[in-house]
């Protein structure tokens, strides 16, 4: 911080002392800007009755979709009539089924929450 305001008022010395006081905080803004809090639409602020434990189940949603996907890229055996009978086509199918059962069930988990913060502020 020090050498980058001293750079900066060596190379343009401040006529005012608004002038001293816009170098200074650009300077600072430089060397130690904090970073604002990350906000979208899922977060806790705007989603307060998202618990850690549904954060932990949206989690294992993520990567269940992930084992998934990474299933279906994979390569069949080669087996001339598969017809679903091999070790990755079953892989596929217990994969989706795994992520769709659980998906099915964090979503309704979601809004039963969501359901019972919002009867709960009306009450």
């Amino acid at each position: 911080f020090c050498s980058e305001l001293e750079t900066e008022l060596c190379t343009h010395p401040p006529d005012t002392f608004n002038a001293f006081f816009n170098t200074f905080n650009h300077s600072l803004d430089i060397s130690c800007k904090l970073s604002e809090p990350k906000s979208s639409k899922r977060t806790a602020q705007n989603n307060p009755w998202i618990t850690p434990g549904l954060v932990a189940s949206i989690a294992r949603k993520h990567e269940l979709h992930e084992n998934w996907r990474r299933a279906k890229n994979r390569k069949c055996n080669g087996l001339p009539n598969c017809n679903g009978s091999c070790f990755n086509c079953k892989n596929i199918a217990t994969s989706r089924a795994k992520f769709t059962t659980h998906r099915s069930l964090l979503n309704h988990l979601i809004n039963c929450a969501k359901l019972k913060y919002n009867s709960e502020k009306v009450i």
